[in-house]
């Protein structure tokens, strides 16, 4: 296609395939967190729990949308699961005086900063 259409089916390809990549570091990175702190750290408690339970359900969820190619379901999907994993950590390291505080504010700003004109869904 080579009119509008096709350059916004391009653009989504593009989008998509930049969500599977970013999930999947995401997801490497996480467990890579989640030993570290378990193993190297000697954390045993809750911190480790969060990364990990976050690596294997983002990993879920970016091979389900290479099933389901939905990618606002699987975005929103992300930002819950980023968002419970971080108020899981932050909730167990301290709470309001949390080091890991700021990342709650930064998932909220980077829901409501992508969200296009017609989405209706901030986190």
């Amino acid at each position: 296609m080579e009119n509008s259409n096709g350059q916004k089916l391009d653009r989504y390809e593009a989008k998509m395939a930049l969500t599977i990549k970013v999930g999947y570091w995401a997801s490497l990175l996480t467990f890579a967190f989640g030993l570290i702190s378990w193993l190297l750290l000697d954390i045993a408690v809750v911190v480790p729990y969060c990364f990990l339970a976050f690596s294997l359900a983002n990993l879920i969820n970016v091979l389900a949308l290479k099933k389901h190619q939905d990618l606002n379901l699987s975005f929103n999907l992300g930002a819950l699961f980023g968002m419970a994993a971080a108020l899981g950590i932050t909730l167990f390291t301290g709470g309001i005086s949390s080091p890991f505080i700021f990342v709650l504010a930064i998932i909220v700003f980077a829901g409501y900063a992508t969200t296009g004109r017609r989405g209706k869904l901030y986190l």
